[in-house]
């Protein structure tokens, strides 16, 4: 399970959020909580550009039939971004594309860290940034230009 939380108002020397959470439960057939199931995963590591990752693993249990995700910030503001659940011998890349230009603005690897696009007026790709557990880095730059006549 992966997530990226960020706390809206958190100081600017917090090293990390320590209220936010995903909670995962897991219901029977019936809808009834399996006991002792319910599982509370917290953010780690680097805060990266106001945001930190949540990333577990966890196996469903053979009583469950339903599971439920649940968002809790205990009282702060707090935003959640790029939830994915997926196999932990899978892998999965998720694709971000802007709602006008239908450009691809960013792609998510499979450790949930994103790839950023950006597109000149004209459309060309000029710079490809990536995100990393030391912050987001540029990995690509291009100008290009016409001759105007």
């Amino acid at each position: 399970m992966g997530a990226w939380v960020k706390e809206v108002n958190a100081s600017t020397t917090q090293v990390d959020y320590t209220e936010p959470y995903v909670r995962v439960n897991f219901y029977s057939s019936v809808g009834v909580l399996v006991p002792g199931t319910s599982l509370d995963f917290n953010s780690q590591g680097l805060i990266i550009e106001s945001w930190q990752r949540i990333h577990e693993e966890f196996t469903i249990p053979p009583t469950a039939n339903f599971i439920e995700i649940v968002l809790g910030t205990n009282g702060v503001h707090a935003l959640f971004d790029d939830i994915r659940i997926y196999p932990v011998d899978g892998s999965m890349q998720s694709y971000v594309y802007d709602p006008v230009s239908l450009k691809l603005v960013a792609t998510l690897d499979e450790n949930n860290y994103a790839t950023f696009y950006q597109y000149d007026l004209e459309g060309n790709l000029v710079r490809t940034k990536k995100e990393t557990e030391r912050g987001v880095i540029t990995i690509q730059e291009s100008r290009q230009s016409t001759l105007k006549q």
